[in-house]
């Protein structure tokens, strides 16, 4: 019997209230994973603009402003629950954060707008080709000299295999394939991540922290 597939917006929704102290549970090594998502914002001068895409509730929020006190973060996320949520947690913050309901799967994300682009533990639920069309957007948006972060549950190759398994057995003859609308686990082995930015035009594509369960990568747009 298949499992049901949730629309994307109502999976965390639904899940908003909790949601933070689930990730604080669930992620390998919670604060150095959040640490060093922030680190290559660090001396990036001030009130510079971030783009964080699938922001939820901002759970990377205080690390960023750690690192750039100064910054100015526009978090774009499709779940109004999990941004009403963070918006009560990260009140202190005031006007250095705009909540921006919207998907950067379907929404303009603009050219050459941004020296900092960041996603955290959202790019997972995207197969091959549509997560090469949202990096695409991604480096167009990303300032000729800026960076793209991006933290995520990443997996070894073999279980990579094993995902890409799941996910088509869970998604034959559903209507609940469509990308992007519904929620689904499509981990990514670090090797392909890389590649599939690459492929995109960024380069080069550090991996600034690994566990067995996630990693952080910075994706570079250097003038050639």
């Amino acid at each position: 019997m298949k499992k049901k597939i949730e629309e994307m917006a109502s999976f965390f929704d639904a899940r908003a209230d909790g949601y933070d102290q689930h990730m604080r549970d669930n992620i390998q090594g919670f604060v150095k994973y959040y640490q060093a998502l922030a680190k290559p914002i660090e001396g990036r001068g001030d009130a510079f603009r971030i783009l964080d895409l699938g922001c939820g509730t901002g759970l990377e929020f205080p690390y960023l402003f750690e690192a750039a006190p100064q910054a100015l973060i526009t978090g774009m996320d499709i779940s109004e629950e999990m941004m009403r949520e963070g918006s009560k947690t990260h009140r202190a913050f005031g006007d250095q954060i705009q909540w921006t309901r919207g998907s950067y799967v379907t929404d303009p994300l603009g050219k050459l707008e941004y020296k900092v682009i960041l996603s955290s533990m959202t790019m997972h639920h995207f197969f091959v080709h549509e997560k090469r069309k949202i990096y695409q957007k991604i480096f167009d948006a990303v300032k000729m000299g800026g960076i793209y972060i991006e933290g995520d549950y990443m997996v070894s190759s073999d279980e990579e295999v094993a995902a890409l398994a799941r996910y088509f057995e869970q998604t034959e003859n559903s209507e609940g394939a469509e990308i992007g609308k519904f929620h689904l686990d499509i981990p990514f082995s670090v090797k392909r991540q890389v590649m599939l930015l690459k492929s995109v035009g960024f380069d080069p594509v550090r991996v600034i922290y690994r566990t067995t369960t996630n990693a952080v990568l910075v994706a570079s747009k250097l003038k050639k």
